[in-house]
């Protein structure tokens, strides 16, 4: 069972199993997040971001900073992993 909020190994061990059920099928989707967890974890992501300033602005930075910048990802699990 995952706790709410999630430790990091269970957000590890969360992550791994949805990337194998992703490559079976939407039941086993379903089977590896349950829709109670999946409710309490958006509830605590929900409440975690609307803490959060929408527009983050940057100071100037060396022209060899790497700055990763993204927006919806559509509910597209594996990029949002890849990430």
């Amino acid at each position: 069972m995952i706790s709410i909020p999630p430790t990091l190994d269970q957000v590890v061990a969360l992550q791994k199993s949805m990337l194998e059920a992703v490559q079976v099928g939407a039941e086993a989707t379903k089977n590896a997040l349950p829709a109670d967890v999946f409710v309490g974890l958006l509830r605590t992501c929900e409440a975690l971001l609307r803490q959060e300033p929408t527009l983050v602005e940057l100071e100037q930075l060396d022209a060899s900073t790497q700055v990763m910048v993204f927006g919806d990802t559509h509910g597209h699990f594996p990029d949002v992993a890849y990430m």
